[in-house]
């Protein structure tokens, strides 16, 4: 390429460049919105998830205290009674 065939082209006028970097200035603006929103979206579902968990990872949770332990382990005869009285169809219209 011949340098010496370039035409020179004088630069835009000052307000063509205010107007083009006033649209960069509102685009990056709204592209920082854009990203704050999908990142607040990505914390919340991060959130949501350590949040919500499966029964048995709750009971595997709560299994590794002691007091809880101890608490589950003082209701079992009435959780046994409960379970028989089922099975045996007994009720209290049908025992009172």
């Amino acid at each position: 390429m011949d340098l010496r065939k370039r035409t020179f082209q004088p630069p835009p006028p000052a307000n063509e460049i205010r107007a083009k970097l006033q649209l960069s200035q509102t685009a990056f603006a709204g592209l920082k919105r854009v990203l704050a929103f999908q990142i607040a979206n990505l914390m919340a579902e991060q959130q949501m998830d350590a949040r919500f968990m499966s029964l048995e990872e709750w009971e595997a949770e709560r299994l590794q205290d002691p007091g809880f332990v101890a608490a589950l382990a003082a209701r079992e005869p009435a959780y046994q009674i409960a379970r028989l009285r089922i099975l045996r169809g007994l009720t209290p219209k049908t025992t009172g």
